[in-house]
Protein backbone atom coordinates (compact mmCIF):
# COMPACT_ATOMS: atom_id res chain seq x y z
CA UNK A 1 0.00 0.00 0.00
CA UNK A 2 1.51 3.63 -0.62
CA UNK A 3 1.79 6.06 1.54
CA UNK A 4 -0.61 7.78 -0.06
CA UNK A 5 -3.42 5.62 0.61
CA UNK A 6 -2.53 4.18 3.95
CA UNK A 7 -2.30 7.74 5.09
CA UNK A 8 -5.96 8.59 3.57
CA UNK A 9 -6.96 5.42 5.32
CA UNK A 10 -5.73 6.44 8.65
CA UNK A 11 -7.15 10.09 8.41
CA UNK A 12 -10.89 8.70 7.78
CA UNK A 13 -10.21 6.11 10.44
CA UNK A 14 -10.07 9.54 13.19
CA UNK A 15 -13.16 10.65 12.35
CA UNK A 16 -14.46 7.88 13.79
CA UNK A 17 -13.49 8.71 17.30
CA UNK A 18 -15.24 12.10 16.84
CA UNK A 19 -12.37 14.17 15.92
CA UNK A 20 -12.40 17.29 14.38
CA UNK A 21 -9.98 19.68 12.57
CA UNK A 22 -7.73 21.46 14.90
CA UNK A 23 -7.94 18.91 17.66
CA UNK A 24 -4.73 18.05 18.69
CA UNK A 25 -3.40 14.40 18.71
CA UNK A 26 -0.42 13.12 20.73
CA UNK A 27 1.59 10.52 18.17
CA UNK A 28 3.78 8.14 20.77
CA UNK A 29 5.82 5.84 18.32
CA UNK A 30 8.71 4.29 17.58
CA UNK A 31 10.91 5.13 15.04
CA UNK A 32 8.92 2.77 12.46
CA UNK A 33 7.83 3.44 8.98
CA UNK A 34 4.61 3.35 10.60
CA UNK A 35 5.08 6.84 12.53
CA UNK A 36 5.39 8.46 9.14
CA UNK A 37 1.63 7.37 7.88
CA UNK A 38 0.30 8.15 11.67
CA UNK A 39 2.39 12.20 10.76
CA UNK A 40 0.63 12.39 7.66
CA UNK A 41 -2.97 10.98 7.89
CA UNK A 42 -3.08 13.54 11.17
CA UNK A 43 -2.22 16.29 9.45
CA UNK A 44 -4.71 14.93 6.44
CA UNK A 45 -7.27 15.15 8.88
CA UNK A 46 -6.62 18.55 9.82
CA UNK A 47 -5.50 17.87 13.21
CA UNK A 48 -2.37 18.92 14.92
CA UNK A 49 0.61 16.61 15.92
CA UNK A 50 2.35 16.61 19.61
CA UNK A 51 5.09 14.57 19.45
CA UNK A 52 5.76 12.14 22.07
CA UNK A 53 8.66 10.32 23.35
CA UNK A 54 7.47 6.87 22.98
CA UNK A 55 9.93 6.27 26.08
CA UNK A 56 7.46 8.18 28.46
CA UNK A 57 4.34 6.16 29.50
CA UNK A 58 1.43 8.02 29.50
CA UNK A 59 1.55 9.11 33.25
CA UNK A 60 4.42 9.80 32.88
CA UNK A 61 4.67 12.68 30.03
CA UNK A 62 2.99 15.11 33.18
CA UNK A 63 1.54 17.87 31.99
CA UNK A 64 2.16 17.99 27.94
CA UNK A 65 -1.19 16.17 27.05
CA UNK A 66 -3.10 18.82 29.50
CA UNK A 67 -1.58 21.83 28.35
CA UNK A 68 -1.22 20.76 24.58
CA UNK A 69 -4.78 19.92 24.87
CA UNK A 70 -4.50 16.38 23.49
CA UNK A 71 -7.74 14.49 22.65
CA UNK A 72 -6.28 11.41 22.25
CA UNK A 73 -3.11 9.61 22.10
CA UNK A 74 -1.77 7.30 18.89
CA UNK A 75 0.38 4.60 20.04
CA UNK A 76 1.54 2.18 17.66
CA UNK A 77 -1.26 -0.70 17.75
CA UNK A 78 -3.63 1.97 16.54
CA UNK A 79 -1.29 1.93 13.36
CA UNK A 80 0.18 -1.43 12.64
Amino acid sequence: MSLDAASDRFAVGLSAPGLLPGDALGLQQPDIPQILIADVGILEAGCVVVPMDVLFEVGAVGHLPQDSRVRMIVERELVS
